[in-house]
């Protein structure tokens, strides 16, 4: 079993980065410094490649909108407090980059089609540019998946994997532009160094997409 991949995915559409500029502050604890939408997705079409009886997704859609809630078991920071986030922009979830990304974590991470969520952030270097203000920690997910998609004129914001909550980080580590990091994480707990600005007189911010995924979750229309 897996504890931790890394890939490198090409060609982010101009588009999709973009719509990071475009992402609300909100009136939770962190909503000044992480700006955020959030939407779940799940298999639109999919389809049965009969030589390989292999089930693929041909394209992904938005469930309607719902609040996201995590356990005070994993989140001390907001843990059971019910959060609501504007819908990620249809045209960023329907872009081809979106759509990639959903195959590619699916493929990577799922045994089957089952629902997706996914954050689509910006941490700004406010309030001390916390890219985790909870610590170490883990989602309460099977697997977690995590792209810097930009950095501007900021230094830190690595990504530190934990094999217990207590211990030294085994990765430490600063994820490149397209760099995207899979995570089991029923085994690794992990963490964010927080971002500084480079130039004190620019902006600087860390744009990140976090995609989550439980395996007892069921597809639409599946029998629990």
């Amino acid at each position: 079993m897996w504890k931790f991949q890394l890939e490198h995915v090409n060609n982010l559409e101009e588009d999709f980065t973009d719509s990071f500029s475009r992402l609300p502050k909100t009136d939770h604890l962190d909503g000044k410094y992480r700006l955020r939408r959030y939407s779940v997705f799940h298999c639109d079409m999919p389809h049965l490649v009969f030589a390989t009886h292999e089930n693929r997704c041909l394209s992904y859609a938005k469930m309607p909108a719902r609040s996201f809630t995590q356990s005070s078991k994993y989140n001390n920071h907001q843990g059971d407090v019910s959060r609501a986030f504007e819908d990620i922009e249809d045209a960023t979830a329907d872009s081809e980059t979106m759509q990639n990304l959903l195959h590619i974590f699916s493929q990577r991470c799922l045994p089957r089609h089952m629902e997706i969520e996914v954050h689509q952030m910006r941490v700004i270097t406010n309030e001390g540019g916390k890219l985790s203000p909870e610590g170490v920690h883990q989602d309460g997910y099977d697997r977690v998946a995590m792209l810097s998609v930009n950095r501007h004129n900021v230094t830190g914001g690595h990504l530190l994997l934990h094999k217990t909550k207590g211990g030294d980080p085994i990765v430490d580590m600063e994820l490149d532009k397209g760099e995207i990091a899979f995570i089991n994480d029923r085994e690794l707990w992990h963490n964010g160094s927080p971002i500084k600005k480079i130039d004190p007189e620019e902006k600087g911010f860390m744009d990140i997409l976090i995609m989550l995924a439980n395996f007892n979750t069921p597809v639409e229309g599946e029998a629990v």
